[in-house]
């Protein structure tokens, strides 16, 4: 059967054209015979090229076949495969699509490895009534090496769905996923749609993508980028950089990801109340069984909240500029006994806040340093702790906040501190300790409290009362810093001129503490391991089996208030 079109690359591929197997590519003349002959003839060949010149090729609904070794290449927006429903492709290997248009509906990938979809432009054929499992451009099950890249997807439920939606899995089984370059937008007409769907996989990068207009027909769960449940999936290696996500109800939503990088992405209109922009459920990992560790936040641009939830181990947010959010950057948790353990908020700016910068609750060991909050509370909300620039609320211990600048720059400011501190804390003492912070058009620090009796407190610190009295004082301020606390049936021993103190028992004491090592000096904790402590500065004696206790804080009362 002689040729059709001569194509240079078609020859020398030396394969297929479906206009050799009676392809018409009018847009109403039904092709899927012919289609489905190429595939079949060029897979009992052992694999080849199928190429789709410029044309309009209606494969009329009919399920297609996929074999091993197939490329499938058109000319580009030209090359239509209209109804081209796909279906469940199973155990087949190095599969390229590249070049072609496609209206269909959904393809899934099981046990396959090396798929490659390139250039490609698909569209949903019904976005207005999806069929039972919704449209998708693509569903990978227990597959490896897949790799979609400048492509445009456009109204289904996802772009990529990675995980098995029809039995579950909690076995990582996705590896190996680059979605890079690809432009995703439109999914109204679906409820939990999301541009992006990483349920299951390991070693996955997101990068350089556009994602816009995702929003759930029914309910706010529409998602620009989405990891995870909490019964049967989760990540690990996962890189998600330089995307633009734009008028999604939510941003970037993590289950349950450790070895996680969210970087370098523009987040705008999220256009749900809550305001997340960079956001978590907090579940336990339900591969592992543990809590997700490593996570790094950092060089993202985004209208919206970063908001991060207990049950995470070290997690780093930098350098990120955060504008128009409820609560700039805050951690919390909603079930009881949960932490968000080694935190560090770093380097970020933010900016116009409707309530406080930066907040923590149901964290513990984190330190806060060198982030700019510019104009916080503007819904001008009456509890103290929304209206302070950085605020360590409810259940958060061992908190470390300095080299801070908070500012009211607007004539209607209504941020009032700019440092808040809560004094509950339900891992023993609550240690929070405060300095090098600068405040203009704010008191630098606020409390709940009237006279600080927890934590620990740097010289110069202020406190200004909530509720000063004729006659009484404005606050009071550290005059010689220190520990509050007890440490009972704590003995130490330890060498001259050295930093290291051997204690009996460490589990109540916490980097940065003050203590008081019976004769041989008041000295600050720099480090703690195990039972040995490394301090600031050396013992000045030799000692052996002597009482370890905190050194307190004194304060003085500032301020007079006229009777």
């Amino acid at each position: 059967m002689a040729l059709t079109k001569a194509h240079n690359r078609m020859i020398a591929n030396a394969s297929a054209n479906i206009r050799d197997f009676g392809a018409v590519g009018n847009g109403s003349t039904d092709d899927s015979a012919a289609f489905n002959s190429a595939i079949s003839n060029l897979a009992a060949q052992g694999g080849g090229t199928l190429f789709i010149p410029i044309g309009d090729y209606n494969l009329n609904n009919v399920a297609t076949p996929m074999s091993s070794h197939i490329t499938i290449e058109g000319e580009g927006y030209g090359s239509l495969l209209r109804n081209f429903i796909g279906g469940f492709y199973n155990f087949v290997s190095n599969i390229t699509w590249r070049n072609f248009r496609i209206i269909g509906y959904r393809y899934v990938w099981s046990n396959a490895d090396n798929l490659l979809f390139e250039n490609i432009s698909f569209e949903n054929y019904d976005p207005t009534a999806p069929a039972s499992g919704s449209s998708r451009f693509c569903q990978i099950v227990n597959t490896s090496r897949v790799r979609i890249t400048n492509c445009y997807i456009k109204n289904c439920q996802y772009g990529l769905f990675a995980g098995d939606a029809f039995t579950g899995s909690t076995v990582r089984v996705n590896k190996n996923i680059i979605v890079e370059g690809c432009t995703i937008e439109n999914t109204e007409a679906y409820s939990y749609p999301a541009g992006l769907n990483i349920a299951d996989g390991t070693e996955v990068i997101l990068k350089d993508n556009v994602i816009r207009n995702i929003a759930a027909s029914v309910g706010t769960q529409g998602y620009g980028i989405y990891q995870g449940d909490n019964t049967v999936f989760s990540c690990d290696r996962m890189n998600i950089t330089g995307n633009l996500i734009q008028d999604c109800q939510y941003g970037i939503k993590i289950h349950a990801a450790s070895d996680l990088v969210i970087s370098d992405n523009n987040i705008e209109n999220t256009l749900v109340s809550s305001f997340d922009a960079i956001s978590n459920f907090g579940d336990l990992d339900p591969v592992t069984g543990s809590v997700p560790e490593n996570v790094t936040i950092s060089g993202n641009t985004v209208r919206g909240d970063i908001s991060w939830r207990g049950w995470f181990k070290n997690v780093t947010i930098t350098g990120n500029a955060v504008r128009n959010a409820g609560r700039g950057i805050n951690t919390y948790t909603s079930n009881s006994g949960q932490f968000l353990e080694y935190l560090t908020i770093d380097g970020n700016t933010i900016t116009n806040s409707d309530e406080t910068g930066i907040q923590l609750q149901d964290t513990t060991y984190a330190t806060i340093s060198n982030n700019t909050i510019i104009n916080f509370n503007l819904n001008n909300n009456a509890s103290q702790f929304q209206q302070a620039g950085i605020t360590a609320y409810t259940s958060t211990n061992n908190i470390y906040v300095y080299d801070n600048i908070m500012t009211n720059q607007l004539a209607t400011g209504l941020g009032k501190f700019g440092v808040f501190f809560h004094s509950v804390g339900t891992k023993g003492t609550a240690r929070k300790i405060a300095y090098d912070n600068i405040a203009t058009n704010v008191n630098l620090t606020s409390s709940a409290m009237t006279t600080p009796v927890a934590g620990t407190w740097e010289n110069a610190e202020k406190i200004y009362f909530s509720a000063p009295s004729a006659g009484g004082t404005m606050g009071t301020v550290c005059v010689d810093e220190g520990t509050f606390g007890t440490l009972s049936g704590i003995t130490g021993s330890g060498s001259i001129s050295t930093p290291t103190l051997t204690v009996s028992g460490a589990s109540d004491m916490s980097i940065g503490d003050y203590i008081m090592v019976t004769g041989a000096g008041t000295h600050r904790i720099q480090n703690i391991s195990g039972t040995t402590i490394t301090l600031w500065t050396n013992l000045t004696a030799t000692v052996s089996g002597v009482i370890v206790q905190y050194k307190a804080p004194t304060f003085k009362t500032f301020g007079a208030i006229t009777a």
